[in-house]
């Protein structure tokens, strides 16, 4: 084998297996997204969610075992098992459900649908500019979160002091927008940071498609809010 074949056939394989990794994302991507919607529709049928929001502290419990589980990711990740990595993401999935399941009740099932189509969309859109821009949107996803704590701060104090908030979704969907480019781009250079090592790259996976499912509900939520009928 000569020089170029073999520098073609090691492309060729680099190709593949990035691709692999990739599918392995957004296999667990969907599948986190699913279970979110599958639980939110299937507990808010039940009406069991709006009676426990009113009557008990599981709004604050479920905020702190999602925060808990964001923070574990954080914290552990180069060092936890791939397969307790996914069943975390698919319990976070699970409570996120749980807590959609209210969220879903105030608006139409119309409402609901047609944000989720818009959204996929979006998103798509989103994940094809990260996956082949050529410029390094490091800096881009840096402004973005620092963006995210101001609008945040600004969200708290606008419902404490009663502020217009018509214009935070669209804000926050600039936000999101410039982070899901970002965090695909940024999945993409894990790879390429850590294509020799198999285990780290199914962490990864997982990782990122934790992120990315992140980026996905909070652009639904933004869209919910802007587009969405009141039942």
């Amino acid at each position: 084998m000569n020089e170029f074949e073999k520098t073609y056939t090691q492309s060729q394989s680099e190709v593949k297996t990035l691709n692999a990794y990739i599918n392995d994302t957004f296999r667990w991507l969907m599948l986190g997204v699913t279970v979110t919607f599958v639980t939110a529709f299937t507990v808010e049928k039940s009406q069991i969610m709006n009676t426990l929001y009113q009557h008990s502290l599981l709004p604050a419990v479920l905020v702190l075992l999602e925060l808990g589980i964001a923070m574990y990711f954080g914290l552990k990740l180069f060092k936890m098992d791939p397969m307790v990595a996914r069943v975390m993401f698919l319990v976070y999935a699970f409570l996120t459900g749980l807590s959609f399941s209210v969220i879903i009740s105030f608006y139409t099932a119309m409402s609901v649908s047609m944000a989720f189509l818009v959204a996929a969309v979006f998103f798509g859109i989103l994940v094809l500019a990260g996956s082949y821009t050529r410029i390094d949107l490091t800096r881009i996803g840096n402004i973005c979160y620092i963006g995210l704590i101001v609008y945040i701060v600004y969200a708290m104090l606008s419902m404490l002091l009663g502020w217009n908030q018509f214009i935070l979704p669209f804000i926050a969907l600039v936000l999101f927008a410039g982070i899901t480019a970002y965090d695909m781009q940024k999945t993409i250079n894990f790879y390429h940071q850590f294509q020799s090592n198999e285990t780290m790259l199914k962490r990864l996976s997982i990782f990122s498609a934790f992120n990315l499912y992140l980026d996905f509900i909070n652009i639904f939520i933004q869209l919910l809010r802007i587009f969405g009928d009141n039942e």
